[in-house]
């Protein structure tokens, strides 16, 4: 179900979104600032891709995105896509050094960020062992999504 974007909770969001990308302030989204506001939000996507997706955006072929454009578009993708992306976005902040995986002080934080106390923390072994389905010590991003209950 693609999220409304008459609705004043998902406009805002968006709009956010597009003024958090227009990285200088013209009123505007370039294909580079478009490109990188998606990845920066988990949209995981090729430049070939994001390209293709920025076509489908500048409805006037003006080669840029209004806000108006960017409202119209990013209202119309279906809400997994944004549930994917936001989970992707999350793994990223909790992937801490960057190497494609969460290790154990990584994870132990995102327990803690979801409010576990030290005592529930002792669990932590106990939980990475399950979630490691390929026994290489890490969480990887489709062991990571399977957690949270997020369709792959």
């Amino acid at each position: 179900m693609a999220a409304a974007p008459g609705t004043t909770k998902s406009r805002a969001r968006i709009l956010k979104f597009f003024n958090e990308a227009d990285l200088n302030k013209n009123g505007y989204l370039s294909l580079e600032e478009f490109g990188k506001a998606l990845k920066k939000h988990g949209y995981k996507m090729s430049h070939l891709a994001i390209k293709k997706q920025f076509v489908r955006f500048d409805l006037n072929h003006d080669n840029r995105i209004s806000p108006d454009e960017f409202l119209a578009c990013m209202g119309e993708m279906p809400e997994h896509v944004h549930d994917m992306a936001a989970i992707r976005k999350m793994f990223l902040a909790y992937d801490k050094n960057g190497d494609g995986v969460i290790d154990r002080a990584e994870m132990e934080q995102v327990f803690r960020d979801m409010g576990w106390n030290q005592r529930n923390l002792k669990d932590i072994d106990h939980i990475m062992a399950k979630l490691d389905k390929n026994r290489n010590g890490a969480i990887e991003y489709e062991e990571f999504v399977r957690f949270f209950g997020a369709p792959q």
